[in-house]
């Protein structure tokens, strides 16, 4: 059995996620990401070192600029070569757009068994950062990553067990009982499997815990600020993404969905009289995107 890297105890669900993980050939976080990221610490980038980074690999060089020209990094303005997309939508949202498209490729290797769930990660992913943007602007990339990868195991899972795959729609939502429903089925969760992808591919431990709890209505007092922050965010994003895409009349359907909105509003330091204009600034960003 193995150890809870955050405890230090021993977890079932972790073990079982770890042979999750050894059996559908997890790769490790691509090296270019590791240099964008590693260049991202650096007071200067240099645009073309960045170019020659990427273009090395064609296929994902062609995604890339694909992606970059949609509304939701540019004004659909058309990009042929990787220095135009860097000097128009800058270097932050250049490597946003690497890290969502390098994903993106991977699951598609792996394959959609629910084929809303790219769409529901992006989505998540930007009100992520849009609401990090207002709330706690320094996190803005820890939160468009964290809102990426929220749910990537939901994806790994039937690879090692197919009947789960019938169970992903029921992953997606901010719903707190859908982790003791997956144990029952799989002996694990799809927040264990995807923390243990997430590991792969270096993220801080301020990503991994709010990634292996955001279906956990508690939060930790011995967490950092930052990864309090981050699982309220992610939270807070979910909660409104399911508003909007059951076009519900309210934010918390659950019980305990209103006992972790009072929760989130803590965290971030507002009322519950101003989602309304949240809803409203998500969607503008979601208009915006289409």
């Amino acid at each position: 059995m193995i150890s809870d890297p955050e405890t230090g105890s021993t977890d079932p669900w972790l073990e079982e996620a770890s042979n999750v993980i050894s059996k559908v050939s997890v790769q490790a976080q691509p090296r270019v990401l590791i240099e964008l990221n590693r260049i991202a610490r650096q007071p200067d980038v240099c645009f073309e070192s960045v170019a020659d980074l990427v273009v090395k690999d064609v296929g994902l060089c062609a995604k890339l600029l694909k992606l970059a020209s949609s509304p939701m990094f540019s004004n659909g303005q058309r990009f042929d070569c990787v220095q135009d997309a860097l000097m128009t939508i800058g270097f932050q949202e250049f490597r946003r757009c690497f890290l969502s498209v390098s994903i993106e490729c991977f699951i598609s290797k792996v394959g959609y068994p629910y084929r809303g769930f790219w769409d529901h990660s992006m989505q998540v992913a930007s009100f992520c950062q849009v609401l990090a943007e207002r709330f706690c602007p320094q996190h803005a990339f820890q939160a468009y990553t964290l809102g990426l990868f929220h749910d990537v195991g939901a994806v790994l899972i039937p690879m090692y067990n197919k009947s789960y795959a019938d169970h992903i729609a029921r992953a997606l939502p901010l719903y707190f009982g859908i982790t003791e429903l997956e144990y029952a089925l799989v002996k694990t969760n799809h927040c264990a499997v995807g923390e243990l992808f997430a590991r792969n591919w270096s993220l801080s431990e301020d990503i991994l815990i709010p990634l292996r709890h955001h279906h956990n209505p508690k939060f930790d007092d011995e967490w950092s600020d930052t990864t309090r922050e981050l699982k309220a965010i992610l939270q807070l994003a979910e909660l409104i993404n399911d508003k909007i895409e059951k076009k519900s009349d309210t934010y918390t359907p659950f019980s305990q969905s209103k006992d972790t909105l009072v929760r989130i509003c803590g965290v971030l330091g507002f009322g519950p009289q101003i989602l309304p204009e949240l809803e409203q600034d998500l969607l503008a960003a979601l208009e915006g995107e289409k």
